[in-house]
């Protein structure tokens, strides 16, 4: 029994991963804010964003660019660990532009998560992302925003 319990757990951290790059890739706000606890943190090249309020600045800032350079975030070889209400995940992750005459690869990286199971839902308490490459930032982000943390613009 103790099996089909973690099995559906892991089903339902899966759907959440998918849930957060569908809210990520196409501006969903609300739903990529709600993928994480009311203190979650996300961390990544671009800083740290701790607490909702701070990672609802943090998407909305993303939105726009995802309108005018759209892109495809794809999840692979996911490892999930669940112990009892928390859980821990390994992803590989896989960046796509779409551009009109087809995909272009933009870059690769490590996402390490935490996660809790509160409610019935499982949520991220904390999300680090580790890319390979910053060389495509210039290609989505605007040279500002790369200059305002610390990045080469090319």
């Amino acid at each position: 029994m103790g099996s089909v319990t973690k099995n559906e757990d892991k089903f339902m951290i899966q759907e959440l991963m998918a849930r957060y790059n569908f809210a990520l890739n196409f501006g969903d706000e609300k739903a990529w804010v709600d993928c994480f606890t009311k203190d979650g943190v996300f961390e990544c090249p671009f800083g740290t964003h701790k607490g909702s309020s701070a990672l609802h600045k943090y998407i909305s800032e993303r939105t726009a660019e995802r309108h005018e350079h759209p892109v495809r975030h794809m999840l692979s070889n996911i490892i999930i660990d669940v112990q009892d209400d928390r859980a821990s995940v390994k992803s590989y992750l896989l960046m796509l532009q779409v551009l009109p005459e087809g995909m272009q690869l933009l870059t690769t990286g490590i996402y390490t998560d935490d996660l809790v199971k509160t409610g019935g839902a499982w949520r991220f308490c904390h999300r680090k992302l580790q890319l390979d490459s910053m060389e495509w930032g210039s290609q989505v982000f605007s040279a500002s925003y790369l200059e305002e943390r610390g990045m080469k613009v090319k």
